[in-house]
């Protein structure tokens, strides 16, 4: 159970620097930047909606 919040933290915080810089935002630069499997991300309910609303800003 820690290693999954530890991993949705790394996420959330990916989510929010890439956003306050611009950076571009899909799962595979998420993935990269959380040290987390785009698989993992894409069964996150969560953080896949706000990745998908990110993206499209």
């Amino acid at each position: 159970m820690a290693i999954r919040l530890a991993a949705i933290q790394r996420a959330v915080a990916a989510l929010r620097r890439m956003d306050k810089s611009g950076l571009p935002i899909n799962f595979d630069a998420v993935a990269r930047q959380a040290r987390v499997s785009r698989s993992w991300l894409y069964n996150q309910p969560d953080l896949r909606v706000e990745i998908e609303r990110l993206r499209t800003r």
